[in-house]
């Protein structure tokens, strides 16, 4: 059986645990807290070839960064502090992998 994940309606976007009691996810996406009837499972494979396609990034390392998004989120906002500094998915990939490719490539000119 493939691995499912929970998604915002809205966006089709992965939530979080929210750290509301009221509400069951937050989503990162829109910053808002949801209830459960918001979201819904979705099989893991088609969720990352949807992302993939709308963040730009490769097929072939979007699971990587959703999983280093994950770690990201668990590590800075999945907790009881506010939140002061959001970061998406998008932003999160553009920042760590296409920017860090442009630096590369600029550094790759400047060695010729």
């Amino acid at each position: 059986m493939s691995s499912q994940v929970t998604v915002y309606n809205r966006c089709l976007y992965k939530v979080y645990p929210s750290l509301l009691d009221e509400y069951d996810y937050q989503c990162f996406e829109h910053d808002e807290d949801l209830y459960k009837c918001e979201t819904h499972e979705m099989n893991e494979e088609e969720y990352l070839r949807i992302i993939a396609t709308r963040i730009k990034c490769p097929i072939e390392d979007i699971k990587e960064v959703q999983d280093q998004y994950d770690a990201y989120i668990m590590n800075n906002f999945v907790h009881d502090d506010t939140v002061t500094v959001l970061i998406t998915l998008q932003e999160f990939y553009e920042t760590l992998y296409v920017g860090f490719e442009c630096v590369q490539e600029k550094q790759e000119i400047h060695a010729l």
